[in-house]
């Protein structure tokens, strides 16, 4: 039983790290100043949307759309 599980939760936990580190870290990243932040503007431009091909959308819940997860965490998009 463990022969199949683990190499299934060792890849999984691979493509989770992946996606944490594509959303958070991009060339496109904005950082600003005390004076111009604010936190929707931080939400919306300090994560990424990042898009998926339709099957993998299905099978991250949507995990693409996270900067919508930024500006209120209730809101279950990871």
């Amino acid at each position: 039983m463990a022969a199949v599980q683990l190499p299934i939760m060792v890849f999984a936990s691979i493509i989770g790290v992946w996606l944490f580190s594509v959303q958070h870290r991009f060339d496109a990243v904005r950082w600003w100043r005390r004076a111009e932040w604010t936190a929707t503007l931080a939400s919306l431009a300090g994560s990424s949307f990042l898009r998926l091909p339709r099957i993998l959308q299905w099978f991250t819940g949507n995990i693409g759309y996270h900067h919508v997860h930024h500006l209120n965490p209730h809101i279950p998009n990871y």
